[in-house]
């Protein structure tokens, strides 16, 4: 049995599902439509007080909507239900938020450190990328069709775009390569940059009262003395640094087979992951408060599934005819996940079987 898949449901619920064919967590349906469809407050949200305007938040979310429903047209044959519809619509706000969200905290992050890329390397990045050119020189009629036809973009928003990606890649080198911060200050400045408060605070005119205040030095030595602690100075570092342009560099190196493969060897690991899961499910729902008579035909249901399957039957079919899951209009399909996402039953279930298997 496949347990907790869904909220309200009853802990045991019969499913059938076929390996290597995965999950993807809604965010919520109304609420993914209804940021689609609904410009009310300029601003969506706050990351220690720098705003993410709505306007900016729709933009990116239309560029991503209309990237993964071309994908999943492509996927389908161009044929794409209401659910399907919805549920991309539902993806792509969850995504975009929690996009400009964490960029936004890295943005923060470079402006009190002072990282900032300047036009001319940004424009070098541009007019060095093989995807802008023909003939091993770079084409602006080329990087304008491909901006518009594959990012949705103008060559000014993908521009600021990259340069917002740069400086936060910028950041996240930096706090990796840097062995004096431990993990749990990079924790605390993720953290610090993400928490707000709200204050009251009483505004007091010193310059009013101070001829009225009369402090000997033994007043000064013996607070001093007392308040030692508010007289420290943290630690504080002074750097310079150059910038080094790793593909200029490249072009002066030549690395033999032979190092790329001890390299390799000696760094092989690195290129391990943990791969994805596809399945396909179909789910056969028991309300919460379900009675005695409709457990037992949802039992029934779930049988007359399986015996149709083993007796042949197409599980896509079986999906869009039995499953009471959203992706019943997709033959069941979940699309892919990371191992853990939807816990480890699910996960060992999976990936016990072979492809084409199901287990129930």
């Amino acid at each position: 049995m496949l347990r907790g898949i869904r909220e309200g449901m009853k802990p045991i619920m019969w499913v059938v599902i076929i390996a290597f064919v995965g999950a993807i967590f809604l965010w919520g349906a109304s609420t993914g439509i209804k940021l689609f469809t609904e410009r009310r407050a300029s601003t969506i949200a706050k990351v220690d007080g720098e705003a993410i305007k709505r306007d900016e938040f729709f933009i990116e979310m239309q560029r991503e909507y209309a990237l993964r429903l071309r994908e999943a047209r492509k996927q389908y044959q161009g044929s794409i239900t209401k659910d399907m519809d919805n549920y991309l619509r539902t993806i792509s706000a969850q995504k975009t938020l929690e996009m400009l969200i964490y960029r936004q905290s890295l943005l923060n992050i470079a402006e009190r450190m002072g990282i900032k890329i300047a036009d001319d390397v940004i424009r070098d990045r541009v007019i060095s990328s093989p995807a802008f050119q023909r003939g091993g020189e770079f084409d602006i009629e080329l990087y304008r069709e491909l901006l518009a036809s594959e990012l949705y973009m103008t060559p000014a928003e993908f521009e600021e775009n990259l340069r917002k990606e740069m400086v936060c890649s910028f950041v996240i080198d930096i706090v990796a390569s840097n062995s004096r911060i431990s993990a749990k200050e990079v924790e605390e400045l993720i953290r610090d940059s993400l928490t707000t408060a709200d204050i009251e605070y009483v505004k007091i005119p010193v310059e009013k009262y101070k001829d009225d205040v009369k402090l000997g030095e033994d007043d000064v030595i013996s607070y001093y003395q007392e308040h030692k602690e508010r007289y420290w100075k943290p630690e504080r570092v002074k750097v310079k640094y150059i910038y080094i342009d790793i593909n200029e560099i490249a072009k002066d190196i030549e690395v033999s087979e032979k190092q790329m493969r001890a390299y390799y060897e000696q760094h092989k690991n690195d290129y391990l992951d943990m791969g994805m899961i596809h399945t396909r499910q179909i789910l056969i729902a028991v309300p919460k408060d379900a009675s005695p008579s409709e457990d037992a035909r949802a039992k029934e249901k779930a049988l007359r599934v399986i015996a149709e399957l083993n007796s042949g039957a197409d599980f896509s079919e079986l999906a869009k005819k039995y499953s009471d899951h959203p992706s019943s209009s997709l033959g069941g399909d979940l699309g892919f996940y990371m191992p853990g996402q939807w816990g480890d039953e699910f996960d060992r279930n999976a990936l016990e079987l072979n492809a084409g298997e199901y287990t129930k």
